[in-house]
């Protein structure tokens, strides 16, 4: 990031579910990750980039990003070199490229493998089918893997739950979301809790049409996010976007086709708590959503002075008697409408 390193990431020493000495194993192979440097991108991302010594002398790079994690080892000549490679551009074989920008390691905490503090690189993240997951870096280094659960890892969350970035009190002015930041939620045979919350709004003729998404977090699980719109509820989660298949007739994500139902251009009005990343007030992203009732298939294409980024979520719509045994008893939206990916009942 020019110009140094934000004092935003005040908190983020303890941003990380795991502890540096923690031990997991990949495929039956042991490892210990030694320390992690903390990155954030220009555009306000943050991420932690552990440094995982295997028992047999191999090194990977455990990355740690809005709770989730991917397994990257350096490799050769298996994906394009960042300077060809562009959000949204398709490669062979069927690598996606879904962000580009530059980024500085804020912090080192441990061994980081001779990573230091103020270095700034600029990247690109790529995606496939499967879950595989690759970063490029400027001077030609490649690292290449794919999304792994701590569960999976054998690696055992810490105690206490990580902090995020905190919202400033102006963007939190006047914002009660519908769910209260700290709230518990039974979701997923799990009780996750609200971390933070924010308000997005999208022209809808002379209106604005406003909803809520609440970020909730369990350690392995990891993100998810319960979206209010029109008194209707919806469970998301993020998709690799090499998962994700356009097509003519709409999208295709785990065999089903998804059929456009809408774009938009939505605006970030209002936010509370903590989230992972750095809340910019007023930024808009391209958004577009694809329905295969009770689901909802959406992507947002975000543009920065120092790049782009590309994601997908995977929503499910909550009848009112799953969302009442998920949040209990408390005063909820009104429900106006269908939603588009709400089933009918006969």
């Amino acid at each position: 990031m020019p110009g140094g390193v934000s004092d935003r990431c005040a908190a983020c020493p303890e941003s990380t579910a795991i502890d540096v000495g923690a031990r997991g194993a990949l495929a039956g192979r042991p490892f210990t990750l030694t320390g992690y440097a903390h990155a954030r991108s220009a555009h306000g991302g943050h991420w932690n980039e552990w440094r995982a010594l295997f028992d047999d002398g191999a090194i990977g790079w455990l990355i740690e990003a809005a709770g989730a994690f991917r397994m990257l080892f350096e490799r050769d000549g298996l994906v394009p070199p960042i300077d060809a490679a562009s959000p949204g551009d398709v490669f062979v074989p069927r690598w996606v490229a879904v962000e580009r920008g530059e980024a500085t390691r804020a912090f080192v905490r441990g061994d980081a493998g001779g990573a230091a503090a103020g270095e700034t690189y600029a990247y690109v993240d790529l995606s496939a089918a499967g879950g595989a997951s690759a970063t490029l870096e400027a001077g030609g280094a490649a690292f290449v893997g794919a999304a792994r659960a701590l569960a999976e890892l054998g690696v055992a969350p810490r105690a206490c739950a990580p902090r995020w970035i905190p919202v400033d009190e102006e963007a939190a002015l006047g914002f009660e979301p519908p769910l209260a930041v700290g709230a518990e939620v039974r979701l997923e045979g799990a009780k996750m809790r609200v971390v933070g919350a924010v308000e997005r709004s999208a022209p809808d003729g002379a209106r604005r049409h406003v909803w809520q998404e609440h970020c909730l977090y369990h350690a392995l699980i990891g993100i998810r996010w319960l979206v209010v719109s029109d008194g209707h509820w919806t469970l998301a989660r993020a998709v690799d976007p090499g998962d994700v298949d356009v097509r003519d007739a709409g999208v295709v994500h785990d065999g089903a086709l998804y059929r456009l139902v809408g774009r938009d251009r939505a605006r970030v009005d209002r936010a509370a708590g903590e989230l992972p990343w750095d809340v910019a007030i007023g930024h808009e992203v391209e958004t577009a959503d694809f329905a295969r009732p009770p689901r909802l298939l959406s992507s947002e294409i975000a543009s920065f002075a120092a790049g782009a980024e590309v994601t997908w979520s995977l929503g499910t719509y909550l009848p009112s008697v799953a969302l009442r045994a998920a949040v209990g008893p408390i005063a909820l939206p009104r429900l106006r409408g269908r939603a588009p990916h709400q089933p009918r009942t006969r």
